[in-house]
């Protein structure tokens, strides 16, 4: 099923009497052959191009008598039928072999789906795993990019307006805002601010894209309270003890209307499941960020230990965040809390795949002085094109806003 011998025997053929035809060739792989007698013969024709030898009929025979004598006889005689193949056709025979092996392994791929139906596995797993193998039957017989493909724009080498800005000066500044495709980590001590921080960038990005919000710590009404405190301008203790009732009042059909692109999931946890509705939710376009508050609360199928699961984790989100070319924010806790030190990489959980993974790592700190109100700082810990640093900010505790430092 989902093969043609003649086709790889005449992408074979090609190849030996014409030496423009190889390198066609070796753009596939031997797994992209179905027929184990011309795999075998693929292997040859690699072998011999990898020796910087010519390939040809008489060296592939040769090559070929070594190890299976009695093939490369049979062989011999068989592909006499196919040196009046057209290697003008090369391009062909290439593009038709890479389709039916794409559907050979579609086809073992949707049998697998079915056995673990049967067995009882999840059916977001199922759907999960199929998304990402299909994933990588389009990468088949990709092999590079010239720069002249990169696809930048030579009248905007500055990249302006490729990527979001956050809404926080201080950030934008040093980072340049958040380029699709990139993972940013937003890390600092418990009860420091990192949930506060990345929904203020989440509101700002959702005036005018889509933003998926993975709630794992906090409700979807705990958010909601947060951002009516934000916006109404009202402090949350006096929303509560219902101070202010008109303005906050006024405020809940305002923030309901202007965040409505913002889309908040409390009840997410697991890897796949992420990943699953995040795509669906790409493929509705417009998709401008994700937000994972926070990493070390995701849960991995069958992975207990942090270490581990920390290594996927960050390695499958900066994977869907190139591949859905959006920017993905993850929160994460530092592995210690001594709060009279200025953060470091090291404190970052498991930070050596997190470290790996991420295109920026920001820090959260808060500066303790006896005798002196608190100053908080974010840090550029680590980074890509970025001005490292720190940037004093400003938290609005009870109205759960972040803003820029002014003197006076």
């Amino acid at each position: 099923m989902f093969n043609n011998d003649e086709l790889e025997l005449s992408a074979l053929s090609s190849a030996m009497f014409d030496k423009d035809c190889v390198n066609k060739l070796l753009d596939l792989t031997k797994d992209d052959f179905y027929n184990n007698d011309n795999k075998k013969v693929y292997d040859v024709i690699e072998t011999i191009k990898a020796d910087n030898e010519e390939v040809g009929l008489v060296s592939v025979y040769t090559e070929l008598s070594k190890k299976h004598t009695k093939f490369a006889e049979r062989f011999m005689k068989k592909q006499l039928d196919y040196t009046a193949c057209y290697s003008y056709n090369m391009d062909y025979y290439i593009k038709e072999i890479r389709r039916l092996a794409n559907r050979r392994q579609i086809y073992i791929d949707l049998d697998d789906a079915t056995k673990d139906l049967k067995s009882g596995e999840e059916i977001e797993k199922i759907i999960d795993d199929i998304e990402t193998k299909t994933k990588e039957l389009d990468y088949l017989g990709t092999k590079y990019k010239t720069l002249a493909d990169s696809g930048i724009d030579k009248n905007n080498i500055s990249m302006e307006g490729q990527y979001y800005t956050t809404g926080l000066g201080s950030f934008d500044f040093n980072c340049r805002g958040l380029y699709p495709g990139n993972v940013i980590v937003i890390a600092a001590r418990p009860k420091e601010g990192k949930t506060t921080l990345a929904m203020n960038i989440a509101q700002h990005i959702s005036l005018k894209k889509d933003v998926l919000f993975f709630s794992l710590e906090m409700t979807v009404n705990e958010l909601y309270y947060r951002i009516l405190a934000h916006e109404s301008e009202v402090e949350m203790n006096d929303i509560l003890t219902k101070k202010h009732c008109d303005k906050v009042e006024k405020t809940i059909p305002i923030i309901e209307e202007k965040y409505k692109r913002l889309k908040i999931y409390d009840d997410i946890d697991k890897l796949h499941l992420i990943k699953s509705e995040a795509r669906k939710q790409a493929r509705k376009g417009k998709l401008g960020l994700i937000v994972i508050d926070y990493l070390q609360l995701v849960t991995v199928k069958g992975e207990e230990r942090l270490r581990e699961k920390t290594v996927i984790m960050t390695r499958q989100f900066k994977n869907l965040a190139k591949e859905l070319k959006v920017p993905i924010i993850e929160l994460s806790q530092f592995a210690r809390n001594d709060e009279k030190e200025w953060p470091k990489l090291r404190w970052l959980k498991e930070s050596g795949s997190i470290e790996n993974d991420a295109d920026i790592i920001l820090f959260l700190h808060t500066e303790k002085k006896e005798g002196s109100s608190d100053k908080m700082w974010l840090m550029v810990a680590a980074g890509r094109n970025v001005k490292r640093g720190a940037n004093r900010i400003y938290l609005h505790e009870g109205k759960f806003r972040f803003e820029d430092y002014v003197e006076g």
